[in-house]
């Protein structure tokens, strides 16, 4: 990758936690020190840490939060010019 960009490997919320506006809030925080260091963009790759978590749930909750899906499984956000 390059040295602009960050990759995020997991955001996991607790289930009493969930539907809180928790990992809404993680992301935007994670945003900001990206941007706040320099980096212009963050990769993910939506994958369920538990079986019963939904895949296409997670891609819609990134896309909502402004991600893009590139290729393979593999979303990005541009968070600063």
């Amino acid at each position: 990758l390059e040295p602009e960009r960050v990759v995020v490997y997991e955001i996991w919320v607790p289930r009493p936690l969930r539907r809180q506006g928790v990992a809404r809030s993680v992301l935007e925080q994670i945003e900001r020190l990206v941007t706040d260091r320099g980096y212009s963009e963050v990769f993910l790759r939506p994958e369920p840490l538990e079986p019963d978590v939904d895949k296409a749930l997670l891609t819609t909750f990134y896309m909502r939060n402004g991600y893009r899906m590139i290729a393979d499984g593999v979303m990005i956000k541009q968070v600063a010019s």
